[in-house]
């Protein structure tokens, strides 16, 4: 269907489909994966679902900022034992799902995890930020809220 179409089209419809359609995020433009830290600066318009396939098998650090939308699906984090930080900078959206992090309790602990510059952040339940381990540093700034949680 798609050989059908205007390559300028083609192109569009492919740059809004959500990661986990197409790929693993090392490979997207906007992304880069260095040894294991990932980092993925847009702008303001792409749109990124996040699970656990998405990303690679053990990372350190992951940095996200100036993109139009980041879903983060249930169990997304399991496994990933050397993650230190997680930072969410200036997305016009954000969705956390329930067990966003992972669905059974963690042992490791963050030394960073930073919530700022969110237009629209929301906790698909009150479920979502269950299992995110401990970290040392939380940063929770110029975020609006979407409220009505469901248990």
């Amino acid at each position: 269907m798609l050989s059908k179409l205007n390559p300028v089209l083609t192109i569009t419809i492919l740059l809004f489909l959500p990661c986990s359609v197409l790929c693993n995020i090392c490979s997207l433009s906007f992304c880069q994966c260095e040894d294991s830290d990932v980092s993925c600066q847009g702008e303001g318009m792409e749109v990124l679902d996040m699970s656990s396939s998405s990303l690679p098998s053990s990372i350190n650090i992951l940095k996200l900022s100036n993109l139009g939308s980041v879903t983060i699906k249930t169990n997304t984090f399991s496994g990933q034992e050397n993650l230190k930080e997680i930072n969410l900078v200036t997305i016009e959206k954000v969705v956390l799902k329930k067990f966003s992090y992972s669905t059974s309790k963690v042992s490791t602990n963050m030394t960073h995890f930073k919530i700022e510059n969110i237009r629209h952040f929301s906790l698909e339940t009150g479920h979502s930020l269950d299992n995110l381990p401990w970290s040392s540093l939380v940063v929770f700034k110029k975020v609006g809220m979407e409220v009505g949680l469901k248990y």
